[in-house]
Parts: structure tokens; C-alpha cells; sequence
């Protein structure tokens, strides 16, 4: 919760630069933290010129330009940092310009602080975070160990020595390489080139009069791009279906903007 220094601190400021004659008006407002229920307790001053009369319309108009003003800064603090949260808004209404359309020459935070209901729930969300992290964490650890068997018989064997005997039973092509190959394959899928997926979607639904035009236009890639072993295959007949070439490397490298042939 917030600390007696900083509201210390705003009462001196308040005392030392309040002149008799300033209009201030002060309002109570409730502004949403970077967890949305729970929410921040904030006390505004708004000060207009000497001489200034504010009716009901124009404080009113002057709270509703405080919140907006605060509001995208309290959202980015959480309830268990009130200090920190208040010195960001008093810095923004410094240097915020849109105060001074509804005639206000300063305005500064005078207290703010978050109700224990409200720090309780910001705690459980930080304990949430950090269980998350480090579940992550160890999730990462362990799919790097399991994704190779050397380092994958090592883990299992940690702290264990009476499993040896049963691993050497276990053969060098047993469950480690079944378990490896199983992260290595995730691997391969989860990296798989885009741009051969959209080819292989295009394929799928081009019609044989358009195909027979790709084989021929494919022969002219294929040679452009240095893969005369691709373009020959074309011709002998060996190629496969058409509908299976968008998962070559050398289709998915054609476009528009293929050099001429030499």
C-alpha cells in the first residue's frame, strides 16, 4: 500500500505552492490496474487559475479528462506498486496538454492506494505468473533432455544407479530413441516452410488443363534456378503426381520474379 513519504511529500508540495487564491477541486475516483478487478483508490486535486469560477459542467468535464488521462497509466502498474503507479500519473498530468482544454493549470495525485481485497488478488495473479514461468521452465528442460537419447538415458538415471542394469537391457534402440524421435518430429512439424503449404493448397485444387501448363512453365523454373536433375525428372516422366511437387523446395522458391533461362 502506499507509504506515508509519498503522501508526505504531495502535502509539502500543496502547502508550499498553494496561494490564496487558487480554485482547486478534489475529486474520488477508482482506476483499473493492470489486472482489471482490481483496482487502484485515487484521490485527484484539480487546480484552475485564480479568478476562475468552474461550474458543474466544466468540472465535470475536468474529472472525466483526469480519467482518461490516468486511467491507460494505472493500467499499466500493478495494485502491490501504488507508488510507483502514482508518480507515473502525476508525470503524465505534467506533461499531458489536453488539462489545459478544460481550463485547468495543474492537477497531481493527493493519495492513491488499493484495498487489501484488491492486493490480494494482485498477489495470487504474481504467484500464478511465477508457478507459469516455471512450469514453462522445467517443461523446456525436460524436452531438451528428452530429445536426445544419450542425454535422455542420463536424466532418467540421475540419483538412480540400481536402474543400469535394467537400461543396458533396454538395447541402444529401446525407449530413448522412441521418446527422441517423438520431440525431433514435433520439431520438424512445428517448422515447416509456409510457403510449401500454400503451394500444396494451390496444387489441390488446379484442374488438369492448368496442370499440364505448370509442367511446362516448372521445366523453365526448375532450369532458372539451377535444378536441370528437377527439370530432366519432368520430362522423363519420373516425376510424381503434380499434386505432390508443392512440398519440394524448388517449387516453393518459383515466383514472378524468377531470373530468365540461360
Amino acid at each position: 500500500m502506499t507509504g506515508p513519504p509519498r503522501a508526505l511529500r504531495s502535502r509539502l508540495l500543496q502547502v508550499l505552492f498553494q496561494r490564496s487564491d487558487r480554485v482547486a477541486w478534489t475529486y474520488q475516483v477508482r482506476l483499473s490496474s493492470e489486472i482489471p478487478e482490481a483496482q487502484f483508490q485515487a484521490v485527484i486535486e484539480a487546480v484552475w487559475p485564480p479568478g476562475t469560477s468552474p461550474d458543474q459542467a466544466l468540472r465535470s468535464r475536468a474529472e472525466q479528462q483526469l480519467v482518461r488521462v490516468a486511467r491507460p497509466v494505472a493500467a499499466k502498474h500493478s495494485v502491490l506498486d501504488c507508488d510507483d503507479a502514482w508518480a507515473a500519473i502525476d508525470q503524465e498530468f505534467v506533461r499531458n496538454a489536453s488539462l489545459r482544454a478544460v481550463g485547468l493549470s495543474e492537477a497531481m495525485v493527493t493519495n492513491l492506494r488499493a484495498g487489501p481485497d484488491d492486493e490480494r488478488l494482485a498477489e495470487k495473479q504474481e504467484d500464478l505468473r511465477r508457478e507459469t514461468a516455471l512450469a514453462r521452465a522445467k517443461a523446456e528442460r525436460l524436452r531438451e533432455l528428452l530429445a536426445d537419447p544419450v542425454t535422455a538415458r542420463l536424466w532418467w538415471l540421475e540419483d538412480r544407479p540400481d536402474k543400469l542394469e535394467k537400461l543396458a537391457a533396454e538395447g541402444k534402440d529401446g525407449i530413448f530413441e522412441k521418446v527422441a524421435n517423438l520431440f525431433t518430429e514435433s520439431a520438424r512439424h512445428s517448422a515447416a516452410d509456409p510457403i510449401a503449404e500454400l503451394i500444396r493448397l494451390f496444387l489441390q485444387g488446379l484442374d488438369a488443363r492448368f496442370r499440364e501448363r505448370l509442367i511446362d512453365q516448372l521445366d523453365v523454373v526448375f532450369r532458372a534456378y539451377e535444378r536441370a536433375d528437377l527439370a530432366a525428372s519432368l520430362g522423363s516422366g519420373q516425376h510424381p503426381p503434380v499434386a505432390d511437387l508443392g512440398h519440394t523446395d524448388a517449387v516453393a522458391g518459383a515466383d514472378s520474379q524468377a531470373p530468365a533461362a540461360q
